[in-house]
């Protein structure tokens, strides 16, 4: 078998994998006529998350992962109402309400965690004792 013929053979299947894959892929997806206003709600579920995850270390390992996952959860529901509200998919649909139900009850919880360990979940930063009588600074 001469270097050419093996490397054919050799590809071949990869290739009957691409084109395969790529018409079964077509093959699924029927034209949605709302894309544009479906790329525009998760454009708006999206725009501000680089800005939602910058967040400064609290130099506690657990606090922080909990600030960090707040947005991302929080992006997490923006686009799974996105799809309930502009997708037409009974799997896509299903999979949001999912999503929607899991992402905030893990949010009320660490919101609630936050609390618990005397961290502000609005802020990020530690709650502050205030002097009875007084208000804060």
């Amino acid at each position: 078998m001469t270097k050419e013929i093996r490397r054919a053979a050799g590809l071949s299947p990869i290739f009957f994998a691409l084109a395969f894959g790529a018409y079964a892929q077509e093959a699924e997806q029927e034209p949605v006529a709302n894309d544009a206003g479906a790329a525009g709600g998760y454009a708006d579920g999206l725009q501000d998350l680089p800005n939602d995850m910058a967040m400064e270390p609290t130099g506690n390992a657990d606090v922080d992962f909990v600030l960090g996952m707040i947005p991302h959860h929080q992006n997490a529901i923006d686009m799974a109402k996105a799809a309930l509200e502009l997708g037409r998919g009974p799997e896509i649909q299903e999979l949001a309400r999912e999503i929607i139900a899991a992402h905030e009850a893990e949010l009320r919880w660490m919101q609630d965690w936050l609390i618990q360990n005397g961290y502000n979940p609005a802020t990020g930063g530690p709650f502050v004792a205030v002097e009875q009588g007084k208000a804060p600074d």
